[in-house]
């Protein structure tokens, strides 16, 4: 596409509403393929392009000298910040076909995100002069709305956490997590839960001494960015391929950060007790996790790219059945989120299926159920459960003999806590969306 044919899409697409931008965008691209239709337009459109070229070399003269000149006065984060903001809203109105005030919102969106979700140093008072705290702050998008659809689950964030960690204690930074004042936190009860409103002290301990109340009275405070904070102190947050050798990454390098997280005791009474519930005394165990609904399969309308694609469940039971036998393994514990999952393990291996009794869906939710009110897991009063149970599965898949499992948020955090104990750890490889 030529200068001239973007500036006349841009337009377009700027101007006239999305319910006839299309069908008009459609008739420009036919108008251009009638004047390429014939031997002798083809030459005409050339001898066009000839004469409107010290036009074009105008025009992009002129667009090379506005980015050298905010290159210049601009500093490097702040011009790549707008250079992506320019480059998201072009790509929402031209190639996924957003309508323009979507489009700004989108933009602003993210702009936000640049300025008001960046790191930063604050003061808030004169307390603990000679330490610096490193608050560790959610993910800016957390609402869903028309613009983000998909609320990632409780071990996405927490592996974010992870990541924020890692990079603040190598600073020599003191954390500490605060899931409470920068919400709505998708996955936040509207009432306390076990004592306190901060969404990450329902599950886990601060990672430091000290508390939210304490940091905030404090003189050095580093606020985190409210983004993804890849670094070279652990794996992306990011499944690339293979994910065999990104899991084996993942149990090398991120146990030495994780050993500051630990469950709270009202947690780990609750998966302890379910342990002794579900694992039998020495039993060898073989822990098996799939995604069946969301990001894992492809009748899902919510699959998104750079998500690991789940096996097929037929295949995945005959793989299972060879390894249980290779491996020399008394039982398996199965964890899915689909119940049918569960049921077809039940009738291919019968008693030697474990797994934990809790509420899972009986047909795959779609895009826009919980602003509905229709995904059962995470309506207002569930959540903090159906997280307590997620939550629950992945820690005993940690405890299994060995893993057998398609790679997901779940398993990328059942390999961290088990520190490189499974005899045996084999992930499915499928690629990713």
């Amino acid at each position: 596409m030529n200068i001239f044919e973007k500036i006349i899409i841009v337009t377009i697409c700027v101007i006239l509403p999305k319910s006839i931008r299309e069908a008009v965008i459609n008739r420009v691209k036919r108008t251009k393929n009638v004047f390429l239709s014939t031997f002798e337009l083809k030459i005409l459109s050339k001898i066009l392009k000839i004469i409107l070229f010290p036009l074009s070399i105008i025009i992009a003269l002129m667009i090379a000298l506005i980015k050298i000149f905010f290159i210049w006065i601009l500093p490097t984060k702040k011009y790549n910040d707008y250079r992506y903001l320019i480059n998201q809203f072009y790509t929402d109105i031209i190639h996924k076909n957003m309508n323009v005030k979507l489009a700004f919102k989108r933009v602003c969106l993210c702009y936000e995100l640049f300025t008001k979700g960046a790191e930063r140093k604050v003061s808030f008072g004169e307390k603990n002069p000679e330490l610096t705290f490193y608050v560790l702050r959610p993910y800016y998008f957390l609402e869903r709305n028309e613009l983000v659809m998909n609320v990632s689950n409780l071990l996405f964030h927490y592996y974010r956490n992870l990541e924020h960690l890692a990079y603040g204690v190598e600073k020599g930074w003191i954390p500490v997590v605060d899931w409470k004042n920068y919400g709505p936190f998708a996955h936040q009860e509207n009432y306390p839960i076990n004592g306190t409103k901060n969404c990450w002290e329902y599950y886990w301990n601060q990672p430091s001494n000290f508390t939210l109340e304490e940091v905030y009275q404090s003189k050095n405070v580093i606020l985190s960015v409210q983004n993804t904070r890849d670094n070279s102190f652990v794996p992306s947050c990011f499944f690339r391929t293979p994910l065999q050798k990104q899991a084996e990454d993942y149990a090398r390098r991120c146990p030495k950060y994780d050993k500051l997280i630990t469950l709270n005791e009202i947690t780990a009474k609750y998966i302890d007790e379910k342990e002794k519930d579900i694992f039998p005394n020495d039993a060898r165990i073989l822990g098996v996790s799939i995604r069946g609904t969301s990001y894992g399969n492809s009748s899902s309308l919510t699959n998104v790219n750079g998500h690991p694609i789940q096996p097929d469940l037929v295949k995945l039971l005959k793989n299972v059945e060879i390894l249980i036998n290779e491996w020399n393994m008394d039982y398996i514990f199965i964890t899915c989120e689909l119940e049918s999952v569960i049921e077809a393990f039940k009738a291919k291996f019968g008693d030697k299926v474990l797994y934990l009794k809790r509420l899972r869906y009986k047909t795959a939710p779609q895009r826009g159920d919980v602003e509905k009110g229709l995904d059962p897991l995470y309506v207002p009063g569930q959540k903090y459960k159906t997280n307590l149970d997620y939550l629950t599965e992945m820690v005993l898949l940690s405890r299994c003999t060995s893993l057998a499992a398609a790679m997901s948020s779940g398993v990328r955090a059942a390999i961290i806590w088990n520190n490189r104990r499974y005899e045996n750890m084999k992930i499915f490889e499928n690629g990713l969306w």
